[in-house]
């Protein structure tokens, strides 16, 4: 995905048309999204234990994609499928990189990582204004009192 996304990064800085690189952009912001397929996954403790009532078993073995199998489904589960670091800020890096190498760009990736959480500490987050922008995720989840149960 670096090398993608690097190229991604050269096209946007050399293209003229507006369009084009709107286009671009749009589709980094895609494949920064996509980073939760390999990225690590954690949980809070608080999700891991609901997970642990509903007999789900250790989050950091299920993917997104998993959660309509919750009993109840993901909502009724009260659990929700968080960016640590949201893709935009992901995004944001990357566009940020005077002139980006792919060490740059692997670096930036890999700072990617989900996190299970509870509804109501998403809702926490959000209240914040943590829904993006979070420069530091460690203190947005502090300051939202989201304590992780691993350690990343």
């Amino acid at each position: 995905m670096s090398r993608v996304a690097c190229d991604m990064l050269k096209s946007i800085k050399t293209v003229t048309d507006t369009e084009t690189k709107r286009g671009v952009k749009a589709l980094l912001l895609t494949l920064c999204r996509n980073m939760e397929d390999v990225a690590p996954r954690n949980a809070s403790k608080a999700a891991q234990d609901r997970a642990n009532e509903l007999g789900i078993g250790d989050l950091r073995q299920l993917h997104f994609d998993h959660g309509s199998r919750f009993p109840g489904g993901r909502k009724k589960s009260l659990l929700h499928w968080e960016h640590w670091k949201p893709a935009a800020d992901l995004r944001n890096e990357l566009l940020a990189l005077h002139d980006p190498t792919l060490k740059d760009v692997e670096a930036v990736l890999s700072s990617a990582r989900v996190c299970w959480v509870l509804l109501e500490e998403n809702a926490r987050l959000n209240d914040l204004g943590y829904r993006t922008g979070r420069e530091s995720p460690d203190i947005a989840y502090a300051e939202a009192k989201i304590e992780l149960q691993y350690e990343w």
